[in-house]
Parts: C-alpha cells; structure tokens; sequence
C-alpha cells in the first residue's frame, strides 16, 4: 500500500513525537513478584514440593527496577478512557485517585511483569491495560495505577 509519507519522514515524525510529553519523566521503582530462595543442599529440601520442609517462612528478595515514567496526576485523570456523561448511561464510575503513568519500550517490558509500583513514596497496584502511543508504531505506553496504601 502506497504511502504519503516516506519511510525515513516516518521515522523522523516518530522521533519528534519521543520529545512531545505531558510531564517530566521521574524515576519508579516497579516490583514484580518476589522470588523466594531456596537452598537445595539440604536435607529436607523436597524437590516434589519445591520448599524445605523446615523453614516456614522461606527469605523472599523482591525484584524492583528503577525505570522512568511521565507521571500524571489531578482531577478527570479518570476520564482518559471514557467520554464525559458515559459513567451516567453505564452506571458505572470511576472513581477518583487513579494516577497515570507514560512509560516506553524498555519500561513497558518491565511494567507488564510489575505486581506494584512505588512513585513518590507511595505503593500503587497496576488498574488497567496497556495502552500503547505512537504515530505508526507504539512508542509509549499508558498505564493506569491505583494507590494501595
């Protein structure tokens, strides 16, 4: 299928749309779920069950990555996804609070995985699917968060 625009001018138009953003991007910590280490040198390791048998509460090391989001917060964030007045005709509202972060390719790859979210010294939890940005191609990612604490 024939295009008005070239390859290369998409490729450009793209790139400028990577310096178009909402907010500055700040550093996040995103957590996916904790991995408990178990030795199986011991005795009493069950390799049927996975876990040593004496040990409880097995240690667990939460695996967090630092990456950088445009973060968006206030009033209507909610109705990024719906039409004004739809909340009305469907009963359904949503309620506020909901913080919207703008991530790209390496930190969609990590948030995809994330359990939760820490941004400004508070825990979110992931309320929505990914929506992906771009001119032709996605570039940038939205996701939904919701305030855990």
């Amino acid at each position: 299928m024939s295009s008005l625009f070239t390859p290369t001018q998409l490729t450009s138009y793209d790139a400028a749309l990577d310096n178009v953003f909402d907010t500055f991007k700040r550093p996040i910590m995103a957590y996916v779920e904790a991995q408990a280490i178990t030795l199986s040198s011991s005795m009493t390791y069950s390799r049927f069950g996975q876990h040593d048998q004496n040990v409880l509460n097995p240690p667990v090391t939460p695996q967090g990555t630092q990456i950088y989001a445009c973060i968006r917060y206030g009033n209507g964030q909610a109705y990024d996804f719906m039409a004004p007045g739809s909340d009305v005709q469907l009963k359904l509202r949503e309620s506020e609070g909901l913080v919207r972060i703008k991530v790209d390719a390496t930190g969609y790859e990590i948030m995809k995985n994330a359990k939760t979210v820490v941004l400004d010294g508070f825990t979110f939890t992931i309320d929505s699917t990914p929506r992906p940005h771009g001119l032709v191609t996605p570039h940038r990612w939205t996701f939904m968060m919701r305030k855990t604490d």
